[in-house]
């Protein structure tokens, strides 16, 4: 009955760590899965803009181009045309590597993260560890009898639910 307990508030913080991957943008130090797709999202926000940003410009630049070319009577020589084709070329460069970045961030983002790596999830085994309980690796993450007991005291209940709090607090006091 506990293990179906914890594993129903195990899932609630999954979900929690769900909502909060997709409002938060700030990685934290270690190299997670939900870092990475915190960091993803965060990188195709970015990217998204500058694309938005470097479109019109280089419309704009081949427009101009455009016209001067059938306007100059020595578009060869002309240094104005030079620099027109030169910021067209690198900016089209530039489109190209935002696209196979954002393709990119696109995989991580529909990959997602590994549950464990959740902030909430990762809260909830801090706080078990704060009363010496361990999940048991080769059972499925099960717990051993002595662990069951300790976990069903009532400061230690309210430790594990306290850190729900804790963990929001620690990374993103809005979500409450």
């Amino acid at each position: 009955i506990f293990q179906r307990l914890f594993t129903l508030l195990e899932d609630s913080r999954h979900e929690l760590d769900m909502k909060l991957s997709e409002s938060t943008t700030t990685p934290t130090d270690s190299t997670t899965s939900f870092d990475d797709l915190i960091q993803a999202r965060k990188d195709m926000k970015n990217l998204v803009s500058e694309y938005s940003q470097l479109d019109p410009l280089i419309r704009q630049h081949q427009q101009l181009l455009t016209y001067l070319l059938l306007t100059q009577q020595n578009p060869q020589q002309s240094t104005v045309i030079q620099q027109i084709a030169v910021s067209i070329n690198s900016n089209s460069k530039r489109l190209d590597e935002i696209h196979s970045l954002v393709e990119k961030n696109k995989k991580i983002v529909e990959k997602g993260f590994e549950r464990e790596e959740g902030r909430f999830v990762k809260g909830l085994d801090i706080a078990l560890s704060t009363f010496q309980v361990q999940r048991q690796a080769y059972y499925g993450g099960t717990f051993v009898g002595n662990h069951v007991h300790r976990c069903l005291k009532e400061n230690n209940i309210l430790t594990l639910c306290n850190s729900v709090v804790e963990t929001a607090t620690r990374n993103d006091i809005a979500l409450l």
